[in-house]
């Protein structure tokens, strides 16, 4: 019985060391920032992306707060975040705008969902994060062009209209109308 529980113990082993290999293969090669946080707020783990975004190694990281690495304004609305989706048990996907003194502001998507334990309770967060700020700006300048085109098309004296494959109407300017 004992060499019959030490090799299904080695083959755990085993299997354990190999999804280990399979999750950090995993996150180290997606191009977002991934972390996980405990249910008090510290770091447990940080990618090399996270880690290199901070400026700081791992072990600088875990053990640390919000409170610890960013503006006292972000970290507490990162704790609060953190604390609602442990408390309702919803993860939370969104964009947020920074914007540190003195440099550009950006747009990133955020996506947070709570860790929970065998029993349903929250243990933690696992978050993952990028950059959309090229993302957000196209569109801006696509919403600026359209609108900008709009103002042409009701303003101008001509008449315009656009017609679709079946030769209805889509579009007519104010002239037309």
């Amino acid at each position: 019985e004992l060499s019959t529980a030490l090799a299904e113990r080695q083959q755990a082993k085993a299997a354990l060391e190999v999804s280990e290999a399979f999750f950090l293969t995993l996150v180290e090669n997606l191009p977002q920032n991934i972390f996980r946080k405990d249910v008090a707020g510290r770091f447990t783990f940080a990618n090399q992306k996270f880690c290199k975004a901070l400026g700081k190694p791992l072990s600088e990281i875990v053990g640390q707060t919000d409170f610890d690495i960013f503006p006292q304004e972000l970290a507490e609305k990162y704790r609060r975040d953190d604390l609602r989706l442990m408390a309702q048990r919803e993860p939370l996907d969104t964009v947020e705008v920074n914007q540190a003194v003195g440099q550009e502001k950006t747009h990133v998507h955020v996506i947070k969902t709570p860790i929970l334990d065998v029993r349903g309770e929250a243990i933690g967060i696992v978050g993952i994060f990028w950059d959309v700020s090229e993302r957000i700006r196209m569109q801006e300048a696509l919403a600026y062009e359209r609108d900008l085109l709009r103002v042409l098309l009701d303003h101008i004296p001509d008449r315009i209209y656009f017609k679709d494959t079946q030769a209805r109407f889509v579009r007519v300017n104010l002239a037309l109308a």
